[in-house]
């Protein structure tokens, strides 16, 4: 009786090893079945692409003169004559710096309208973003 005790155990082993065997195996095909049946991965519309935001005139990104130039002398007629020169580079400027703001202006408007337009595209909600295309006061 002594003897039979180490057979039974060895049998019992090998029962739990084969009952472990192909319960790995089940898994393993589950597994590897579920991966196969998945459902199908839908792919987003192509967004068509808008113009892109307009260019900025090359003009409008020149800098103003660091320096002005100076009179000629000090009397008044070099000095009115002087006066005008400066006057006439500052309005120069001054107007090439408007246009320059008012281009941005234009830019940012057209970027967050493509912005807005790329989102309603593609089914987001693009109430949010609308506010940017809203003319600041």
């Amino acid at each position: 009786m002594h003897a039979t005790v180490p057979m039974q155990q060895n049998s019992a082993r090998r029962w739990l090893r084969c009952c472990s065997a192909i319960l790995i195996s089940l898994a393993s095909m589950l597994a590897l079945t579920s991966c196969v049946t998945g459902t199908e991965a839908i792919k987003a519309p192509p967004v068509a692409p808008a113009a892109p935001p307009p260019a900025i005139d090359r003009s409008l990104l020149a800098k103003c003169p660091e320096e002005l130039p100076p009179a000629v002398d000090s009397r008044l007629p070099s000095l009115l004559a002087n006066h005008d020169e400066v006057a006439a580079i500052y309005h120069e400027c001054a107007s090439g710096k408007g246009g320059l703001v008012e281009a941005v202006q234009e830019w940012q408007r057209t970027a967050w309208e493509w912005y807005c337009n790329s989102l309603d595209a593609v089914g987001l909600d693009a109430s949010s973003c609308r506010a940017g295309l809203e003319p600041r006061r």
